[in-house]
């Protein structure tokens, strides 16, 4: 629950980027955060920014996306078995291939092709998320009810005795705090929002004499 909360939160983010901070950005003549940050600060914060990026990136985010897509390749076409090789190697090769085209998609291709791919993966992420959230209440309905969407929906905001908040804030909170305190829960998320948008506000304050 915490990723999609994460990412509904992000939506409203994005329209005060798109709204106020882009066009300054436009303005400037940058078209990357790195770019920003040396015409802002100096060539030495804009290394410091992108070394920082880089290893975040390769620790955090790059693993979990290269595995996640190896493993869906991999229930989808079933490689290990049309290859006659365990899951762990079909996955490791997956891995490497998609991370290969990947590179060479995004090193070749430049940003112009970047910013493509994101625009038509939005659309696609965009429609497949609104049927997620449909299909399964519907799914939800039919499973406690036997009824349809509008009974899955109305499930959502019954009480749960076994719980000291009730409604659709109660499950949410339920599944996100396992055990935890909401206000932890509330301050860890937010500070990770904070360090996550950073770089943005910091790049658009005042510039130093």
């Amino acid at each position: 629950m915490s990723p999609i909360g994460w990412e509904v939160g992000a939506l409203f983010t994005l329209f005060a980027l798109a709204l106020w901070f882009l066009p300054t950005y436009l303005k400037m003549g940058t078209t990357t955060i790195p770019q920003l940050m040396e015409a802002r600060f100096g060539r030495g914060t804009k290394l410091m920014f992108s070394f920082i990026i880089v290893v975040m990136y390769s620790i955090l985010n790059l693993p979990v996306i290269l595995y996640s897509g190896a493993v869906v390749f991999e229930n989808i076409f079933d490689i290990s078995g049309i290859f006659g090789i365990s899951k762990f190697t079909a996955v490791a090769i997956l891995c490497v291939v998609i991370g290969i085209i990947g590179g060479c998609y995004a090193i070749f291709g430049g940003l112009k092709a970047v910013a493509v791919s994101d625009t038509i993966n939005g659309i696609g992420l965009i429609i497949g998320g609104l049927m997620i959230l449909f299909l399964a209440l519907a799914l939800l309905g039919h499973e406690t009810t036997g009824g349809g969407l509008v009974e899955g929906s109305s499930t959502l905001y019954k009480p749960n005795p076994k719980s000291s908040t009730h409604g659709l804030r109660g499950m949410l909170l339920n599944r996100l705090c396992r055990g935890r305190s909401s206000s932890r829960v509330c301050s860890s998320t937010t500070c990770t929002g904070g360090a996550r948008i950073s770089p943005l506000y910091s790049a658009h304050s005042p510039q130093r004499a």
